[in-house]
């Protein structure tokens, strides 16, 4: 979808997952299954950054707040969507935090996913320092191509990936 197409885009998405978004809800509900949670993981997902649902981001960052305080206090199949739809749209405050968290992170599953999240932001800057992270000596070295390789798949991230690539190989 090219730039003048993507509003529309969006509100076609939008239009096509809003009634079960709101059917599935934001949380998990007492019973569900996992192909349900699994759904509204991929439901939300999509929600945010095809169709750039307001309800959803804000909700996403509200969560991500919540997780980055708690990360058991948010389902663990919608955490990574959260963290994923709030670095989107991040700030170097919630930059940093995921930063914190990524450096003393004791779970391996929290590791990664604070890893992961790092490579999703959309201000170039954010990822220059997550590359720059990569490579510190900080980050284990089986994870390094890992990290570069994430931020080359995020569309905001492929030139800035690239050019770190070229500059240092």
């Amino acid at each position: 979808v090219d730039a003048s197409d993507r509003p529309a885009y969006q509100l076609w998405v939008r239009h096509l997952l809003e009634s079960l978004a709101h059917d599935l809800g934001m949380a998990a509900k007492p019973g569900e299954n996992d192909d349900q949670k699994n759904l509204r993981a991929t439901v939300l997902h999509t929600l945010g950054i095809a169709g750039a649902d307001p309800e959803v981001l804000a909700e996403a960052h509200k969560q991500a707040q919540q997780g980055l305080r708690d990360p058991a206090s948010v389902s663990p199949e919608l955490l990574p969507v959260f963290f994923g739809l709030a670095a989107r749209n991040g700030d170097a405050e919630f930059f940093d935090g995921i930063m914190a968290k990524a450096k003393s992170a004791e779970i391996p599953e929290n590791y990664y996913l604070y890893l992961a999240t790092l490579s999703q932001f959309s201000d170039p800057k954010l990822l220059k320092r997550t590359l720059d992270y990569a490579i510190s000596g900080q980050v284990r070295s089986q994870d390094v191509k890992g990290v570069i390789g994430r931020v080359m798949q995020n569309p905001d991230g492929r030139e800035v990936a690239w050019e770190f690539v070229r500059s240092h190989w």
